[in-house]
């Protein structure tokens, strides 16, 4: 279960629980409050039956007459019949039992959970009897209850959504930590293969070094300095790319302009024709097409991408570019007739720093596609691969409209 989930279900519980019995000992105070006050009154009247010189039956009618609260008196003769005498209040719906009547001489007892009563000792095993209803409190208490439970439903959804509010950083503050997290293991195996990269040249050079100055003539030196200028700038490409990929990764592009990407593209292809002369382009390109970018990368891209098609296809391998443009996008298909890559290489390898298989056999670094990637990202575009219709690398950008 997800933490947000614990936590909902948390306080869910814990509101309910407090709620509730809050809700529950206010109402049974005000129960209790309320039954105090009939039986406060019902003491009050008995006290003063016990304290009369005159006919108690008198004395109970005008009581009831008089009272505050509604009362119901009634006589209960020494034959057991049962009288009713006044009707100020709620009429007896069941008879007290005999028991009823003697323990209501002592303390108030309910008769039917709907009347308080008490009664008062006659001669002769006869009683007054006097009843208060507490229908009206059973009443309010039941409304009360009602309120509690939409009281309780409302608490809840409060707490929860406070929950959701509260934590909701919290929950993006994880998520934010993770992202981090896997960003740093990614940036140390990042380090790690770029440190590695740059020993095996500066290993390669320092040999070279070594043996120009063992060597015994100056025309056996200068064929090993020569040698080892190749793994210099080697390094120096290298090096040139990973602070290129570290700065794509670290800021935003702090300046775009409006570039005319046709024009930077048909470049690109004259250029590649005049290296390539035994290729067949077919172009198709869009003329007077805006994007809003950095014209150095943006040039970059591109010479990436037709650089990587010299590298890793043959000199007579055919090409083909297309770019189109709509009313939110801008398209560019390039797609060449290379060995290609099999279908489930194409998203696991082709987009893998220092791959040894696109670095070592070219003398490349193995960054071309993923600085590819690092600049279409940073200009809010899209980058994909798949193989193309000429039978190998097809390659697939789109950037936003101007």
């Amino acid at each position: 279960m997800k933490l947000s989930l614990r936590l909902t279900a948390l306080m869910f519980v814990v509101l309910t629980i407090a709620t509730s019995s809050i809700g529950f000992f206010a109402i049974a105070k005000y129960r209790s409050t309320e039954i105090g006050r009939i039986d406060q009154s019902l003491q009050a009247k008995i006290t003063v039956l016990d304290h009369t010189q005159q006919d108690p039956l008198s004395v109970m009618q005008y009581l009831a007459q008089v009272s505050v609260l509604p009362v119901t008196a009634a006589y209960i003769t020494n034959t057991n019949d049962f009288n009713t005498l006044t009707f100020g209040g709620q009429d007896f719906l069941t008879r007290p039992t005999l028991s009823q009547v003697i323990s209501a001489d002592y303390h108030p007892v309910n008769i039917s959970n709907q009347m308080r009563m008490r009664t008062f000792e006659l001669p002769n095993d006869e009683y007054l009897v006097m009843a208060e209803s507490t229908a009206d409190i059973n009443k309010s208490v039941g409304l009360l209850a009602k309120d509690l439970v939409v009281f309780i439903i409302v608490i809840d959804l409060l707490g929860i959504f406070t929950t959701y509010i509260f934590f909701r950083n919290d929950l993006k503050l994880n998520e934010l930590n993770i992202a981090l997290r896997k960003q740093s293991e990614s940036m140390q195996e990042f380090l790690g293969d770029a440190s590695h990269e740059l020993r095996t040249p500066l290993t390669v050079i320092k040999g070279y070094f070594e043996l120009a100055q063992r060597a015994e003539d100056k025309q056996t030196s200068a064929k090993y300095l020569a040698k080892s200028e190749s793994e210099i700038i080697r390094m120096e490409t290298l090096i040139r790319e990973i602070l290129l990929l570290a700065e794509l990764g670290e800021w935003p592009i702090s300046h775009k302009q409006s570039v005319d990407f046709s024009a930077m593209l048909e470049e690109q292809i004259r250029t590649m024709q005049d290296l390539s002369p035994s290729r067949t382009l077919s172009a198709d390109v869009a003329s007077g097409i805006q994007i809003q970018g950095d014209q150095g990368l943006l040039t970059q891209m591109l010479a990436n991408i037709f650089a990587n098609i010299r590298q890793h296809t043959p000199a007579d391998a055919p090409v083909e570019i297309r770019l189109t443009s709509t009313r939110n996008r801008v398209e560019l298909m390039v797609g060449d007739g290379g060995p290609g890559l099999p279908e489930s290489l194409v998203t696991s390898r082709i987009f893998t720093r220092f791959d040894k298989s696109r670095a070592r056999t070219t003398g490349g670094s193995g960054l071309g596609m993923s600085i590819i990637q690092a600049i279409v990202k940073a200009h809010d575009g899209s980058f994909s691969v798949a193989n193309s219709s000429l039978g190998g690398l097809g390659i697939r950008i789109t950037f936003p409209a101007s």
